[in-house]
C-alpha cells in the first residue's frame, strides 16, 4: 500500500489546527476538498481518524497514532526532497563524546579522501534517544562503545558491527 504524501499533510494541518476550516485556510484549499482527502485517507486504510459533530472534532486513537509520526514522515519526505535537488550527500553520525574526543579526528580525515563530496555531521547525545533518532531515520550511524550499546532498548531493531579491536560498535538500520 502506498502513502500518500498530500493525504497525510492534510490530515496532520487538521489534528494540529483542531478544525477543518482553519487547516483548509492554511493549506489553500477549500473545506469540501479537505474533508474528501480525510474520507479518501480513511478510507484507503479502512480506519477512522476523527470523529466529527458539527461543532468539534476528536482525533480517535488510531488518528492520536498517526498524528505521532506523521510530522516526522512529512519532515523526512521533505528532507529526501532537498537532497536530490541538491545533489549533496550528507552522513549523519551520533556518538559519545570519548568517541568524539578519541576515534574521530583520524576517521574523519580517511573518510573525506576517499568520499569528499559527503558533509559529514556528528552529534552528541545520550544512547537512547541517539538509537530513537535512527530507528526514525534521522541518523545514518550510532558510534558507541560495546557496553553503551548492550543496554540499548530497541537493540534488537538494530544492527551491530565491531568497528575497531577496541569495545567500540557503529550500530545501524539493517
Amino acid at each position: 500500500m502506498s502513502i500518500d504524501l498530500v493525504l497525510i499533510q492534510r490530515f496532520e494541518a487538521v489534528y494540529r489546527l483542531g478544525s477543518f476550516s482553519r487547516a483548509a485556510e492554511e493549506l489553500l484549499i477549500t473545506h469540501s476538498a479537505l474533508t474528501k482527502s480525510i474520507q479518501t485517507l480513511e478510507a484507503k486504510w479502512d480506519v477512522r481518524l476523527f470523529d466529527r459533530t458539527t461543532r468539534s472534532i476528536i482525533p480517535t486513537e488510531a488518528g492520536r497514532r498517526l498524528a505521532l509520526t506523521a510530522s516526522d514522515l512529512l519532515a523526512h519526505s521533505e528532507k529526501v526532497r532537498a537532497d536530490a535537488i541538491a545533489g549533496e550527500l550528507q552522513l549523519n553520525l551520533i556518538c559519545g563524546p570519548a568517541v568524539i574526543d578519541t576515534l574521530m579526528h583520524g576517521a574523519l580525515l580517511e573518510f573525506r579522501k576517499t568520499h569528499p563530496q559527503v558533509a559529514v555531521q556528528i552529534e552528541t547525545m545520550p544512547p537512547d534517544l541517539a538509537s530513537d533518532r535512527l530507528v526514525r531515520r534521522q541518523a545514518h550511524l550510532l558510534l558507541f562503545h560495546s557496553t553503551t550499546v548492550e543496554g540499548l532498548k530497541n537493540r534488537s531493531e538494530l544492527k551491530l558491527q565491531k568497528l575497531v579491536s577496541e569495545a567500540y560498535q557503529v550500530v545501524f538500520r539493517p
